[in-house]
């Protein structure tokens, strides 16, 4: 019978490093609404010995996907919150993904697995 002091059993969770390692991808968000951020061309550079394997770009700016262009890494593109209304509109949102994602497809180390709608 379950006492005033009694306390239920916790299941003790035991992993070892190369289980908890296993799929385990670190990533990173990049945007541009700030002060003194550095250029794309520098991001690109700054990442690279991180070992980043996904970047989460807030928008689809051109100056951004070519510096990304070929970097095989994991890109996930955004389009933001301003322009969620527009792609209501199929031929404003085909429109949109000939202009930003098709362009960067013709390169097989360009990744783009996801678009984000919205912030």
């Amino acid at each position: 019978m379950w006492g005033p002091r009694a306390r239920a059993p916790l299941p003790c969770l035991w992993a070892s490093p190369e289980a908890v390692a296993v799929g385990v991808s670190i990533g990173i968000n990049y945007g541009k609404i700030a002060d003194n951020l550095p250029s794309p061309s520098r991001v690109s550079w700054l990442v690279q010995p991180m070992q980043v394997a996904k970047v989460k770009l807030y928008n689809a700016d051109h100056s951004i996907l070519t510096v990304f262009h070929g970097s095989s890494l994991e890109l996930i593109i955004g389009n933001g919150n301003e322009k969620l209304s527009a792609m209501i509109d199929m031929s404003t949102a085909h429109a949109w993904v000939q202009d930003h994602v098709l362009p960067y497809l013709s390169c097989t180390d360009t990744r783009i697995t996801y678009i984000t709608a919205g912030n």
